[in-house]
């Protein structure tokens, strides 16, 4: 306790015998502490935070490759899905989407919007349930079945004024009448790297291209309980090489690749923003001693 006195009153005197490093030493402190801060903040919300939706560490991305040809990664198509569902034991639901914009007919103007079309369990897959009204049923991207609207939170708000007599009503996208059936929660997105969509629609089969060799779908997958990413990788890894065998002409060559979800949102962020955590803490360390070896 004695020595921890006497450094202390020592350090007040230089203090105060040396103002212009005392305030210099602050400013530098200052400076890192809150550029680290900030700097956190965004690590946290991309890298740490969890995702919003059900047990987020069991959700899992499915892109296809073609090394042969230098591509990391490719769309999927709806057949190779298909067989994914069939002949894997790794998960419990596999969903598949699309942007598309809708021109959106108000009263008196026609906006603009953004939405996704996608399989009718996207919603089961994420264990997001409405704020308002219902989800995707099984059948509602079944050809034949009337055309459904999810529309998310902001969108309610800011276009159909919070009315909650909206659900069963019809609005007219890109001169086709959906029924709008919910309205998601305030802080749902999805998907997570995208900003601002608005509407979601079932993804009807027979309205997309459903030749095996046309890869357009983007893919999110629930792992079953208990099975890690390797192993639903050799799962599917499996399936794509018997369809590697049976269908040459549009497979040939495609390779598959599964990520956690969380992960492959990350992939291209967190490297730079730890490098850009640790470098910032570095030169404000080295400005605050160059500052006291100055006095």
């Amino acid at each position: 306790m004695y020595s921890w006195l006497r450094d202390l009153r020592f350090g007040l005197r230089t203090l105060v015998r040396y103002p212009g490093f005392m305030l210099s030493a602050l400013i530098a402190l200052a400076l890192g502490i809150g550029a680290n801060t900030a700097i956190f903040s965004v690590i946290n919300s991309v890298v740490l935070k969890p995702l919003p939706y059900e047990s987020p560490a069991e959700l899992a991305v499915i892109t296809e490759t073609n090394p042969g040809k230098g591509i990391d990664r490719l769309n999927v198509s709806l057949p190779d899905v298909q067989d994914w569902r069939d002949q894997t034991s790794s998960f419990s639901h596999i969903a598949v989407y699309n942007g598309s914009n809708f021109n959106f007919r108000n009263i008196d103007q026609t906006d603009r919007i953004q939405g996704l079309q996608s399989s009718a369990n996207l919603f089961q897959v994420l264990g997001v349930e409405p704020a308002i009204g219902r989800t995707f049923l099984p059948d509602d991207d079944q050809p034949g079945k009337g055309a459904v609207v999810i529309v998310s939170h902001r969108f309610w708000e800011e276009s159909m004024h919070g009315d909650k007599a909206i659900i069963g009503q019809p609005v007219v996208l890109d001169s086709k009448s959906y029924t709008v059936i919910g309205v998601m929660p305030k802080n749902f997105q999805f998907p997570p790297d995208r900003q601002n969509v608005d509407v979601w629609v079932p993804l009807v089969p027979g309205e997309a291209n459903n030749e095996r060799g046309s890869r357009q779908l983007q893919v999110v997958a629930r792992l079953k309980p208990g099975v890690t990413i390797d192993r639903a990788q050799v799962d599917l890894g499996l399936v794509n090489r018997r369809l590697q065998d049976r269908y040459p002409e549009s497979n040939t060559g495609v390779g598959i690749r599964t990520t956690l979800l969380k992960d492959d949102l990350t992939k291209d962020v967190k490297p730079a923003l730890f490098m850009l955590m640790g470098t910032m803490g570095k030169k404000k360390t080295n400005s605050c001693l160059r500052s006291g070896m100055n006095f």
